[in-house]
């Protein structure tokens, strides 16, 4: 019978434990409303910031390709202005958008009296 009494007595603690605990530890804290308060918080100014973030990458490349675009008509200008005012075909400086492309400018070189090894590292 003492076996049976410890047992009992054992269980009887278990559950006065339990039930001291539920009535003891807070339900609600306050600091775990405040931390949730402030994870919302970061998360709202998190997705404010890659906003901005985002829009700014999109501005930023609107005014490159303006930009791009720009000098592409300044290159053109200058090309026909050359092509125009130049009375001699060869003191025309060479403007064509080819020339920039590796294979073209390795040829232009070359026709400029340059070694082909030597335009390859220009």
């Amino acid at each position: 019978m003492t076996f049976v009494t410890a047992l009992l007595f054992i269980l009887l603690g278990i559950l006065t434990g339990m039930v001291l605990t539920y009535f003891i530890m807070p339900k609600d804290s306050g600091q775990e409303k405040a931390l949730q308060k402030q994870l919302k918080e970061s998360n709202e100014a998190f997705a404010l910031y890659r906003t901005r973030v985002s829009s700014d990458y999109v501005k930023t490349a609107d005014l490159l390709n303006q930009m791009t675009e720009s000098y592409r008509e300044v290159h053109r200008h200058l090309a026909e202005s050359a092509n125009t005012l130049c009375a001699d075909a060869a003191e025309q400086p060479k403007l064509d958008l080819l020339t920039r492309t590796s294979e073209h400018y390795i040829e232009a070189v070359e026709v400029q009296g340059k070694p082909q090894e030597e335009a390859r590292w220009h």
